[in-house]
Order: structure tokens, then C-alpha cells, then sequence
């Protein structure tokens, strides 16, 4: 599971309609895309995205949350068995 949290002033007001995009990756090999526009109704607002490990498999992996085509957040993890 991979949870990012944005946050923006003034609390009340939206934050906008965005681009999101996850993408799974084992080692530099693309495994996983989705994508869809979000509404980022109220602050902090939070995008998450999982796997299940057993779907991965064993390795060293990465995930990435890309909104309006930037990297927002990445991280890097292992699977072992």
C-alpha cells in the first residue's frame, strides 16, 4: 500500500481537479499503470494505491504517484520470502 497526503491553504476550498497516475515497477520493468482524474475535495487530501504482495512476487519493486505529470512521490521496497 502506498498512501500520499497533500494539504493546501485556505482549508476551505477545493483543491482542484487533477491528472493522477500509479505506476508499479519491478526493478526498471513497467508492471502496473492506472490512471484517472481526481478531485482533491478538501485539504489534506490522500491518494492511495495497492498490490497485493503475492501479485508482485519476490524482488525489489518501486511505485510512483504522478499528478499533472510530475512525480508527486516514489518509494522503493523489497519482497522477500
Amino acid at each position: 500500500m502506498f498512501l500520499v497526503d497533500f494539504q493546501w491553504g485556505p482549508v476551505g476550498e477545493s483543491g482542484g481537479s487533477h491528472d493522477v497516475e500509479w505506476r508499479w515497477y519491478q526493478n526498471d520493468k513497467l508492471l502496473s499503470k492506472s490512471r484517472g482524474v481526481l478531485v482533491f475535495t478538501s485539504t489534506p487530501y490522500t491518494l492511495r494505491t495497492q498490490r497485493a504482495a503475492a501479485t508482485l512476487g519476490i524482488g525489489r519493486f518501486k511505485v510512483e504517484t504522478v499528478v499533472d505529470g510530475n512525480i508527486a512521490a516514489s518509494s522503493e521496497f523489497n519482497i522477500i520470502q
